[in-house]
């Protein structure tokens, strides 16, 4: 699995729609912690209907980067943007749009 890029601009308040698309569109190794990893993997295992606890959405948001490559986990991700966070929402709306297109082109 390949993450998508975290750079700490998209930390940052104010932030454009092309330095989110520019600073999440390319991608490298980032580390997952082991412990995030075995929550990450029973996540997987989930039914997708299941309600995630506040923990697991907490461990699948911190590595949305990588998590976002995962076929079955975008959904679980997507429950867990905060949507009251506008930040939020353009992240993930460009991470979206970044996910779609790199694997457009991988094909």
């Amino acid at each position: 699995m390949r993450p998508v890029e975290h750079h700490d601009e998209l930390d940052k308040d104010e932030c454009s729609e092309e330095d989110l698309f520019n600073s999440t569109s390319t991608v490298k190794e980032s580390p997952v912690l082991p412990t995030d990893e075995k929550i990450i993997e029973n996540i997987s295992k989930h039914s997708p209907f299941q309600t995630l606890s506040p923990e697991e959405k907490e461990v699948l948001w911190r590595n949305r980067y990588t998590v976002i490559n995962n076929q079955e986990l975008i959904c679980k991700l997507l429950k867990c943007v905060n949507t009251r966070d506008v930040q939020n929402l353009k992240e993930t709306e460009i991470l979206t749009k970044v996910r779609y297109f790199y694997y457009q082109i991988d094909m």
